[in-house]
């Protein structure tokens, strides 16, 4: 792949942008002279591939530059200022968004992984490009994985489809999960894969011929409404596929789900959607199951369509999508659409963007979390859910993950408004707290200022992260009041928590080196370890338990003595934890 080919993809641009990809090009080229791929190419081929993937989608020149510029840093050691001086700041911030964590000696690769992530992430949410580069950078990494160590392949294919893949079905770009999702298949389960890709091979004759039977019938009857459209067929994702037969394990073999068919049809305008919807349902019987309405109520990542299942000729099944192209556009690129053809949104105004809402939510989430693998744990969390839709009391629509319940709702609206959070009302009914919501419930929130919360209890039945976080925090606060309120009688006057980590309990027989012992969260607290279960310092299940008149003792936490303890008195529970020296 030589230059020529990215030059006649951004022919959109204005002529100096195309020059600024020219000398980023340039640069990167001079740097990566002396390396070489796994697959013994010249290493520029790699950088240049990504920004071949981001300007079919036609994608901005800050964009591709950063794709072009993406491994220079970490891989020949050219300072970022450099190239900030050079191509701006926006560049170089893409640019160190992509850049892996250098150089920096963590525990296991799972948490460099974790690290690496998150670092991401959170220059995802001040750059949505970010990602675009990264998808791009993933999706050439995948084509080209074949010449990777066979131990490292697997590896690489499973974070791609635990991470990347997901991470661009919630971002909207359909083209590029639908890629990712396949090459990953592939490594993982070869044999599956190639069983599918045969009997799709096989098949491809007699479904060409079906939907092309289908499609002139359709054809002829939306002519004669008067109505403009493109008829497409919908091309098969293998991985989809797979999962339909193997994993959900709907009873469906390969065949019978290759026997289910796929067009798109693209309208004019929302109003003819509908009106192609009608004309669809008068020629063929529709499925009700089948029959869901994007266009009114679109998904969190803006998905517009309109969705419809019919039996047709010789009794086959037809999945049908409605859209109009800008809705298209949409569907297929997703977030990418917004940095097409031209950078003239500023960057920050996705934040206003109901697709990229989630990704906002991160910010805060990090605050909260304590490690890079706690955030990726959450961050996984939301990228496998599928999503309902519910409504407010007032009709206001909220994306949930499916499962999710009046506790993820109540988080959704309000922070701070869960922690009043006394019951829920579903469609009018009082409900359980942890009852299952479904696409369409009306949820109505019932509070109340005495009410005491249950937040261990609600973190049991929690769906979205951001709850998960919330509660969190609320229970480790309410930890820290407990431990203080019980500490008080057998101290002197505390007026701050500090001043705690400070104290030794001159009541305490034989306190112990504080070092490895964190105490409901805080180190430097003493205790002494319990006569009955004699745990030591370097046990992984240990609890406390806030005695009188003897301050802290600690327990195994399967110690039959603690735990008829903790269930008399179960608000002297206090946890406790290992800090590694």
């Amino acid at each position: 792949m030589t230059f020529d080919t990215l030059a006649r993809l951004i022919n959109y641009l204005p002529p100096h942008k195309q020059q600024r990809i020219k000398e980023a090009f340039f640069l990167a080229e001079k740097r990566h002279a002396k390396q070489k791929r796994k697959s013994g190419q010249d290493y520029i081929v790699h950088p240049l591939s990504a920004a071949v993937i981001l300007a079919k989608m036609r994608l901005d020149a800050n964009t591709i530059s950063a794709a072009i510029l993406h491994d220079v840093p970490e891989d020949t050691g050219y300072p970022l200022p450099q190239i900030k001086d050079q191509f701006g700041e926006t560049v170089a911030r893409l640019v160190d968004g992509v850049t892996k964590l250098g150089h920096v000696r963590l525990r296991s690769e799972a948490e460099q992984q974790a690290q690496n992530i998150r670092k991401m992430v959170l220059a995802t949410a001040q750059d949505a490009r970010v990602i675009l580069i990264k998808l791009a950078d993933r999706l050439h990494n995948m084509q080209t994985i074949k010449f990777v160590e066979p131990k490292k392949q697997l590896g690489i294919a499973r974070e791609t489809l635990e991470i990347y893949a997901p991470l661009a079905h919630r971002l909207g770009i359909q083209e590029l999960k639908a890629r990712l999702e396949d090459l990953s298949f592939a490594v993982i389960h070869p044999k599956e894969f190639q069983q599918i890709k045969k009997e799709l091979a096989q098949s491809h004759k007699k479904r060409a011929h079906y939907l092309s039977k289908i499609k002139k019938i359709l054809n002829l009857e939306l002519e004669k409404s008067g109505l403009k459209t493109k008829i497409f067929v919908r091309p098969k994702n293998l991985y989809a596929i797979y999962r339909n037969v193997f994993v959900e394990k709907k009873d469906k073999t390969v065949a019978q789900v290759l026997d289910i068919y796929g067009l798109r049809v693209i309208a004019e305008t929302p109003e003819d959607c509908y009106l192609t919807l009608g004309i669809i349902h008068k020629l063929w019987a529709p499925i009700a199951s089948r029959l869901k309405d994007y266009i009114a109520v679109p998904k969190s990542n803006d998905y517009q369509s309109l969705h419809t299942g019919v039996v047709a000729q010789d009794g086959k099944i037809v999945e049908i999508q409605i859209r109009t192209s800008t809705m298209h556009e949409t569907a297929e690129f997703g977030l990418a659409s917004h940095w097409r053809y031209e950078e003239n949104t500023p960057p920050k105004t996705w934040e206003k963007e109901k697709r990229l809402a989630w990704i906002a939510e991160l910010l805060n989430w990090q605050k909260e979390t304590k490690s890079a693998k706690e955030f990726l744990e959450m961050f996984k969390l939301d990228l496998y859910t599928d999503e309902i839709f519910v409504f407010t009391p007032r009709g206001e629509v909220k994306n949930l993950p499916s499962q999710a319940t009046p506790i993820d709702f109540a988080f959704s609206v309000h922070s701070e408004l869960p922690h009043f959070l006394h019951g829920a009302k579903v469609n009018g009914q009082i409900s359980p707290l942890n009852t299952r919501l479904k696409s369409g419930d009306v949820v109505e929130i019932l509070t109340d200022k005495n009410s005491k919360p249950l937040p261990s209890d609600w973190l049991k039945s929690v769906k979205t992260a951001s709850a998960r976080t919330q509660i969190k925090k609320y229970v480790e606060k309410q930890n820290r009041e407990n431990l203080l309120q019980f500490l008080k009688p057998i101290l002197f006057p505390l007026k701050k928590l500090s001043q705690l980590k400070k104290t030794v309990f001159k009541t305490a027989a034989h306190p112990k080196p504080l070092s490895q012992i964190s105490i409901g969260g805080e180190v430097n607290v003493s205790y002494q370890l319990a006569g009955c279960c004699q745990p030591k310092t370097t046990d992984t299940r240990l609890s406390g338990f806030v005695t009188r008149g003897r301050g802290i003792t600690v327990h195994l936490s399967s110690c039959p003595v603690f735990q008829d303890l903790a269930k008399k008195e179960k608000e002297r529970v206090v946890k406790v934890g290992l800090k590694k020296i």
